[in-house]
């Protein structure tokens, strides 16, 4: 078969040199989307058995393919991200040598730091991502280097994500419960991204990619700190589920609030736009949601900064003994963007977003 024609990311200037921090964004958004995904059948997920939680969810493709995506996706960009590191040390730590015992030229230009061409590298192996990362950690304690210390807290999850790739992968079966997944990013996924983010310049600004958030704290850290509660205390689990909605929607708000950015993830496109393009946009969005909406009462949304945040009434009728209305209390049951697609259903959620003191 003739061979497929493409490029490589780290030639030509391209803007973008490795697929890791876009195979990140996709595990991430997949995961934030798990909430959605479950949100027709939420307020009875959280009262019911695992056994019948597990039942709930086979009946939910979506949930089943985010949920498997976002694990492997990520795996992917551990991956990556360990690899370049060993080839940012010395680009022979991350070839499979044995297998490459033929390509003797390469290896002797590797070796002694000339450059060679992704076509040719093409042809030399890789270790299996299980050996990097032992690689890795044996290298951080032996030369101690200080810049990726904060790593050994982290390879545990590193093997763990693995494990869990290849049970999902290998066999075509396996899929994370709901609140398991909650526990693997929560626990384990975010504390090591807010580290890496700290600690590894190429890193610093990796949970603002792709995200338009208007929420004055950062989500990442609430979820984290959330997720050191051990119980299934309810009232976390609700919290979760709205942190979730909210971040999933962020990934898919077009009209940032804040400093002016690049365009399409901030990466593709060069050109800035000024903030009072921004607020010519959310004026646009307004009108829009009030000529569709024209009897709604329509408030700033938490996500976009935009006001098109749409609410839904209800109302609890108080009736006396002969059937005459004696008190009407209409309340919020649902809310929704017209212009991110954020959305919340349930009085005791929308309480949650509200204590939040979202401005």
């Amino acid at each position: 078969m003739k061979n497929f024609n493409g490029f490589f990311l780290d030639e030509e200037n391209a803007k973008i040199n490795s697929l890791a921090q876009l195979t990140l964004y996709s595990s991430l958004k997949s995961y934030f989307k798990t909430a959605d995904d479950v949100s027709s059948f939420f307020h009875r997920y959280i009262n019911i058995d695992d056994t019948e939680r597990n039942g709930n969810l086979k009946s939910a493709p979506e949930y089943v393919i985010d949920a498997c995506d976002s694990i492997i996706h990520f795996q992917h960009f551990l991956e990556l991200y360990v690899k370049d590191i060993l080839k940012s040390i010395h680009p022979l730590l991350v070839y499979d040598l044995p297998k490459s015992n033929k390509k003797h030229m390469i290896l002797y230009d590797l070796i002694k730091g000339n450059k060679v061409k992704n076509a040719i590298l093409e042809n030399v192996y890789f270790i299996e991502f299980s050996c990097a990362y032992e690689r890795l950690k044996e290298l951080i304690k032996a030369l101690k280097i200080e810049k990726y210390t904060f790593l050994l807290k982290h390879f545990d999850m590193m093997k763990e994500v693995n494990n869990l790739r290849n049970r999902t992968q290998h066999r075509g079966l396996f899929v994370l419960e709901y609140f398991e997944l909650d526990r693997l990013f929560g626990e384990h996924i975010f504390p090591f991204l807010i580290a890496m983010q700290e600690y590894d310049d190429n890193y610093k600004d990796v949970l603002e990619f792709g995200i338009r958030l208007n929420y004055k704290n950062q989500l990442y850290n609430e979820i984290s700190t959330l997720s050191k509660i051990k119980n299934e205390d309810e009232n976390k689990l609700k919290k979760f589920f709205v942190y979730k909605m909210m971040m999933y929607a962020a990934f898919n708000n077009k009209i940032p609030n804040n400093e002016p950015i690049d365009l399409s993830l901030g990466i593709f496109d060069s050109r800035k736009l000024s903030n009072s393009f921004y607020e010519e946009m959310r004026k646009k969005e307004f009108e829009k949601a009030n000529a569709s909406f024209p009897d709604k009462n329509i408030k700033k949304c938490p996500v976009c900064g935009c006001d098109t945040l749409i609410e839904e009434e209800d109302s609890d009728i108080t009736e006396d003994a002969h059937g005459n209305i004696t008190d009407v209390k209409t309340f919020t049951c649902a809310v929704h963007c017209n212009q991110c697609g954020f959305h919340l259903e349930g009085i005791d959620l929308i309480k949650d977003l509200n204590r939040m003191s979202i401005k």
